[in-house]
């Protein structure tokens, strides 16, 4: 990878990027909505939490994204989707401390 000095097609800025071997550049900035997602995201990945709760938090940035309306109905449906996913890595979450500590009640 090489470390090489672009402009943006749509502002003109100059900023470095790395562009590996074969691989064809492409730079564009961000508008302001965009910078702030990016900064949520980067302050919820590299904040002080453990791998689970980062994944709530981004979970809950995701569900909160506005993207256009929805149908009530559609809404719904995905609304029941996102809760059994939040539900299922929560029982995934939970089988591993009940196993962990079986474990220790077994061998201790």
């Amino acid at each position: 990878m090489k470390k090489k000095l672009t402009h943006c097609s749509n502002c003109g800025k100059s900023s470095f990027v790395w562009v590996g071997e074969g691989e064809r550049e492409q730079v564009q900035c961000l508008n302001s909505q965009e910078y702030v997602m990016v900064k949520r995201i980067s302050r919820i990945i590299y904040a002080d939490k453990s791998p689970y709760e980062k994944k709530v938090a981004l979970f809950n940035l995701w569900k909160d994204l506005e993207v256009g309306r929805l149908e009530c109905d559609e809404k719904k449906r995905i609304d029941l989707l996102l809760l059994g996913k939040v539900y299922n890595e929560l029982a995934k979450e939970n089988l591993r401390e009940y196993k962990k500590l079986t474990t220790d009640s077994i061998s201790g």
